[in-house]
């Protein structure tokens, strides 16, 4: 058990450093992959897999802590999101605003959820 655990603890630390390491060159060139990027099967691909684990993140606080209000915060900004793509995809104005709105509630959510999970382990952050 012991063994399994500190194998899995170096695998995400080397992950880490590797994404350390990468995310500046992936910043840099991300201008040159734009046009490959503006996909709506991508777009939509990647909406559907971050509420899906943004869901699954929600879920396993839930299991914890019990507060059903972080499911109706979470699906809120959710919602907004799947609004910004409506409203991009038939040019309607406030596209942009709805995004960020959702990614604020999402985060709180997020944040709310990590705190009530671990509240003496968290004290210190």
């Amino acid at each position: 058990m012991i063994a399994s655990k500190s194998n899995s603890l170096y695998i995400i630390s080397f992950a880490c450093t590797l994404h350390c390491i990468a995310a500046p060159f992936l910043i840099i060139i991300a201008p040159l992959f734009g046009s490959i990027l503006e996909n709506h099967f991508i777009e939509y691909s990647l909406l559907i897999i971050s509420i899906i684990y943004g869901s699954f993140i929600i879920y396993k606080g839930y299991c914890e802590h019990k507060k059903i209000h972080l499911f109706l915060l979470y699906f809120t900004g959710a919602f907004l999101w799947i609004l910004h793509s409506f409203f991009e995809h038939y040019d309607i104005a406030g596209a942009k605003l709805s995004f960020y709105i959702g990614t604020l509630i999402v985060l709180i959510a997020y944040y709310i959820s990590h705190r009530l999970c671990c509240p003496a382990t968290c004290s210190h952050h």
